[in-house]
């Protein structure tokens, strides 16, 4: 299950999901029992691996969403 979900959270960085879409698919990874940390580290090493721009946006903007910086709508955690 875990390999899948980074797979498929690898795959929708590039498809540019709204905030409330990737809202949603946060909140499922974490009732399938996803840790936020371990999405922090996926989401680090990602930005780390890509040099297009427009996925290093999405990946902040994910970040912001597991962390917490965002309007109360958005908040998974």
């Amino acid at each position: 299950m875990k390999s899948q979900w980074k797979l498929e959270l690898i795959g929708l960085l590039n498809k540019g999901l709204s905030l409330t879409a990737w809202s949603t698919y946060l909140r499922t990874l974490k009732s399938n029992g996803i840790a936020r940390e371990e999405l922090r580290l996926l989401l680090n090493e990602c930005s780390n691996n890509t040099d297009q721009e427009a996925v290093n946006d999405h990946i902040l903007e994910l970040l912001d969403l597991v962390e917490g910086h965002c309007q109360a709508q958005y908040r998974v955690w």
